[in-house]
């Protein structure tokens, strides 16, 4: 049987607002941007097959709440004519973007007083209109392409802050490489690096998609200073190195940080991670025959911490009264806060969240919304060697860990974590089957 030609359009949109916004990522924010140090982009793939379209959406955002992804999924179709089913939207996690959802100011002293704060509204409607004007640039520039692909280790630039103290056996979270890391068991992380590669018939490079899990938290001197973190300069390197656009999905990034975070880290990440691109050269191999299609699968959740929802607001109030000036403190205020911010997001205190797959080549990824914990994905591949996990894909909920990290401690599973303790082995479950019903 002929293979049917694989088209490819591409396009970037800057996304990058031009007045100063709440930066999400950090709870120790309570103020406005106030700088630029990198721009934020959109990037746009579309990949046609026949009669299969999709579009494959990587932004520079810390992630996107499912009910504001299906309020994107909405506006989309009405400008665009794709259905949900057809888009695979995910998130860099950049710790220094604007959100789209509701957020939490919790730090007392700043000029944002401690509360839950939407979205700034102007910004929603430029983002969709740059998200529209870029399919329809790469609708433009549709043209058959050949798929190579191939996974580079690249375990030098990040470590598991889920530290085991050797002493206690619990976990300890050591947001910096500890000076003492003699005192602690490391857990595993992923350092597979997956690319794949379009080629033009007539030579040259149409796109490179890489996927690498390590948190976006580099720079921090100015936390109040937008970025594309890393990410955005792994997809401005590929541009340079190889003359093409450059898209990034994060993996397994939820227990996963940066050996350095600050000085010229973003850069240094993602010259290491393009050059290995470049050295791995020889290890590409053609994809020569695949099926363009992708898939939603619903998986039931609860919520972990719950509140009333009729007395919501007056929860919220006791919390953040109770939290104020010197008797500041700020797990117990993120507790209380969260529990209110999910009654009013969720309706229900249990309800499905979408697990989303596309196959790309001899791949097919799987996009989980929230941070997904490493042994997650670990665990995945070993049963499906062909899976690769996306985190805050079609959503951001939360962390997403095992029901055996909660007896670990550690703030993924104590404060991260937003839903039941079975939600981690559930979703882990699901992918499993169906990636293996998938083919």
């Amino acid at each position: 049987m002929e293979s049917i030609m694989l088209k490819v359009g591409c396009a970037k949109v800057d996304i990058t607002p031009d007045f100063p916004v709440y930066l999400r990522g950090y709870a120790s924010r309570n103020e406005l941007s106030d700088a630029i140090e990198e721009r934020l982009s959109a990037g746009i793939m579309l990949l046609a097959q026949g009669r299969s379209r999709h579009l494959l959406l990587t932004v520079d955002s810390l992630g996107i709440g499912i009910r504001e992804c299906e309020r994107i999924y909405r506006d989309l179709e009405k400008a665009t004519g794709y259905k949900e089913m057809q888009i695979y939207l995910a998130c860099s996690h950049t710790h220094f973007a604007p959100g789209l959802d509701d957020d939490c100011v919790i730090r007392p002293g700043g000029k944002l007083k401690p509360g839950i704060y939407p979205a700034e509204p102007e910004y929603y409607p430029f983002f969709i209109d740059r998200l529209a004007k870029g399919i329809a640039e790469a609708e433009e520039s549709l043209e058959a392409v050949s798929l190579e692909e191939t996974a580079i280790s690249v375990p030098s630039v990040l470590f598991n802050r889920r530290t085991i103290e050797r002493k206690s056996g619990k976990v300890v979270t050591n947001y910096l490489y500890p000076e003492n890391p003699e005192e602690y068991q490391f857990q595993p992380v992923d350092p597979e690096l997956t690319v794949w590669r379009f080629k033009k018939p007539e030579g040259g490079l149409k796109a490179i998609v890489g996927r690498f899990g390590c948190h976006a938290v580099t720079g921090g001197m100015n936390q109040y200073a937008i970025s594309a973190d890393y990410p955005g300069y792994f997809q401005t390197f590929i541009q340079k190195e190889f003359g093409c656009p450059g898209y990034f999905l994060l993996g397994t990034a939820g227990d996963v940080v940066p050996l350095q975070r600050n000085g010229s880290s973003r850069q240094d990440i993602a010259d290491i991670l393009v050059k290995s691109i470049r050295l791995a050269e020889r290890t590409f191999h053609k994809v020569d025959e695949f099926k363009l299609e992708g898939t939603t699968i619903q998986v039931p959740v609860s919520l972990r911490v719950k509140c009333s929802r009729k007395d919501a607001g007056k929860i919220l109030a006791k919390v953040l009264k109770e939290n104020g000036g010197a008797n500041f403190d700020g797990d117990r205020c993120l507790l209380g806060v969260y529990a209110v911010h999910n009654v009013k997001t969720y309706p229900k205190d249990r309800l499905e969240l979408p697990l989303r797959l596309l196959r790309l080549g001899g791949k097919v990824l799987v996009g989980m919304p929230f941070e997904v914990l490493t042994e997650i994905g670990l665990r995945l591949r070993k049963s499906c060697p062909n899976a690769v996990l996306t985190s805050i894909t079609g959503g951001y909920e939360g962390y997403l860990p095992l029901a055996k990290d909660y007896r670990l401690g550690g703030y993924e599973s104590t404060l991260g974590a937003q839903f039941n303790c079975r939600a981690g082995d559930d979703f882990l479950k699901a992918a499993i089957a169906a990636v293996k019903a998938f083919g």
